[in-house]
């Protein structure tokens, strides 16, 4: 049975590297289950698949970017067993806005 998975993206430190943090990292998930983000920031922010080549997919977990403080974001339900790397797309250059999603068989 499908379970749903958070990933909550939360203000670091003040002496951190970079202002957030994605977590869980690496959220563990099974195939089907519902998996998405909370935006507990007061910034927006849109995490995109990192492909192999450096490329970022922006719109594979979701259409449009989460607004800041507590919206979430649309549902992403991996069909088959993968990992995931994921890059804030509005701040790709922030070393702590990546995070991983590992999906094992259901």
């Amino acid at each position: 049975m499908a379970a749903q998975r958070r990933i909550e993206i939360t203000r670091t430190p003040k002496d951190s590297s970079s202002p957030v943090e994605f977590n869980p990292d690496p959220l563990q998930a099974k195939v089907f289950d519902q998996i998405f983000w909370t935006n507990n920031d007061r910034e927006a922010h849109w995490p995109a698949l990192l492909k192999k080549n450096g490329d970022l997919n922006k719109t594979f977990f979701m259409s449009n970017q989460i607004a800041p403080n507590g919206d979430t974001s649309s549902v992403f339900a991996p069909n088959a067993k993968a990992s995931y790397t994921y890059v804030c797309s509005l701040h790709p250059e922030r070393p702590n806005e990546r995070g991983k999603i590992e999906v094992t068989e259901s």
